[in-house]
């Protein structure tokens, strides 16, 4: 039972993650290309090394052939080293570089609007980089409005996004709908963060 707990509840769990992060991954980077023969293409392609991991994690003990109880633990501690080890340097490779496409994507669509009036330089820097962000919240939560500093910096991730859907062509008129509102609600939210209107 320990080793079972050892093996499906501490080593398990987070292959299973990532395995799913593949299919998960092949999907959210083709639905920018807004074209769902593409998206079905795309989730096979993730499929298939979901299901190779996942296939090297079951047969790795056959690899290792234990044959006494210590044999056995020392063969999950070293299938874990071997195989979850490099998966979870390739995970936090991976949050590195999706982290850097959302900075980069969000300042590009709200420089945008910076440009149309929506938003100052300096709005855009704060709503845009993780730096920005949490500098933001310092100073909101100074003035008891950090609630409203987290919807003013979710509402403009979501504008931002919005946009790009609308540049892909995706679902036009219901993502200019969504535009709209949250152009509104940003205005309104700032207004009450900055003391203009009470919270």
């Amino acid at each position: 039972m320990g080793i079972t707990f050892l093996v499906r509840g501490i080593f398990s769990p987070f292959g299973h993650a990532f395995y799913t992060a593949c299919t998960g991954a092949a999907i959210g980077w083709s639905v920018r290309k807004n074209s769902k023969g593409f998206t079905i293409v795309m989730f096979f392609v993730g499929l298939l090394p979901a299901m190779w991991l996942h296939h090297l994690w079951n047969s790795a003990q056959l690899f290792f052939e234990p044959t006494t109880v210590p044999e056995l633990i020392g063969a999950v501690v070293l299938q874990s080293i071997v195989y979850e080890l490099p998966l979870m340097v390739l995970w936090i490779i991976g949050l590195m570089f999706l982290r850097r496409a959302e900075v980069k994507l969000t300042g590009a669509r709200l420089n945008e609007y910076c440009a149309a009036g929506w938003f100052s330089p300096e709005e855009v820097t704060m709503l845009a980089t993780p730096a920005g962000r949490r500098h933001a919240m310092v100073w909101a939560r100074g003035i008891g409005r950090a609630r409203l500093m987290k919807q003013f910096i979710t509402k403009a991730t979501t504008l931002a996004y919005t946009r790009q859907r609308m540049l892909t062509g995706s679902d036009l008129a219901s993502n200019q709908a969504a535009e709209h509102a949250l152009l509104g609600e940003l205005q309104e939210v700032r207004a009450r963060m900055v003391g203009q209107v009470t919270a």
